[in-house]
Order: structure tokens, then C-alpha cells, then sequence
């Protein structure tokens, strides 16, 4: 198998979040009351891997989807990779350090978007797999620093 394919067997997600190293903060995704999983939630950007598709194509395309955000391969940090067991699908977990003006920002999917400091996302709904993804985040910039 082709590192990053997967075949349809299992399918897979992939979601990023870009991080500000300066402000300490990460831009997330607040899903809509439409979406079937987790509505009204904060989230990453991303989505379901369309046939054929890498999960860094996918976490890509999505970005450009749902905020008009072009970025290159190069520019995603691959952080985890787990199966969403609820799902039985396997989520592969990115992240980019770019500071985006929010204003070159288009919303094209969800509720809205922001930048939020690591130590606030604590206090935003979110479901169980992103609150640990941003913990490990955090630890993993946590322990950079030291």
C-alpha cells in the first residue's frame, strides 16, 4: 500500500488546525447544526477521504473548501493517527504553523471559524478525540519550548 492511501476497506478523515507559534493560538472550525456528527461544535477542518484520495490531498482540499485556505503539501505536520472507534475510521490528525489574516479567510462551509489561544480551547465544546488531539498538541509545544 502507498503510504497515505488507504484502500476502501478502510475508509478514512483527515483534519488539520494551523497553529500561530507567536500568539500561542490555533485557528479551528465551528461545525453547523446541519452536519449528522457533533453539531454546533468546535473542530478541525477537514473531512472524509474521497476514493484514490491521500489524506494529504484530502486535508488540503478541504481546507481550500472550507476556507478558501491554499496550502502546499510541505506546509502539514502530520501529528496522530488513530481509529475513531465509534466510526471504525481511521483519522489522521494534521497541523500547519502559519499565522492567516482572518479577513483572506472565506467561510465556504460551517458556522463560522476563529483563533483561539491553547489555553482557551479547554473551555470550548468539543468532542473527545479533537480535546485530546489539542492536549497532545500542546504538550507536544509545551515541551519544544522547555
Amino acid at each position: 500500500m502507498v503510504v497515505g492511501r488507504y484502500p476502501k476497506s478502510h475508509p478514512f478523515s483527515a483534519a488539520v488546525f494551523l497553529y500561530d507559534p507567536v500568539t500561542h493560538s490555533v485557528l479551528l472550525h465551528l461545525r453547523d447544526e446541519k452536519t449528522p456528527t457533533h453539531p454546533n461544535t468546535w473542530a478541525f477542518f477537514g473531512g472524509r477521504g474521497e476514493p484514490g484520495e491521500t489524506d494529504v490531498e484530502c486535508c488540503l482540499r478541504e481546507l481550500r473548501e472550507e476556507i478558501g485556505l491554499d496550502l502546499q503539501p510541505h506546509e502539514l505536520q502530520r501529528l496522530r493517527e488513530y481509529v475513531v472507534t465509534e466510526q471504525q475510521e481511521y483519522q489522521v490528525i494534521f497541523y500547519a504553523e502559519k499565522a492567516v489574516p482572518l479577513d483572506k479567510l472565506v467561510l465556504g462551509e460551517g458556522a463560522g471559524f476563529a483563533c483561539v489561544t491553547l489555553t482557551e480551547v479547554a473551555n470550548l465544546p468539543m468532542n473527545k478525540y479533537n480535546q485530546d488531539d489539542i492536549r497532545y498538541f500542546a504538550n507536544k509545544v509545551s515541551s519544544r519550548t522547555n
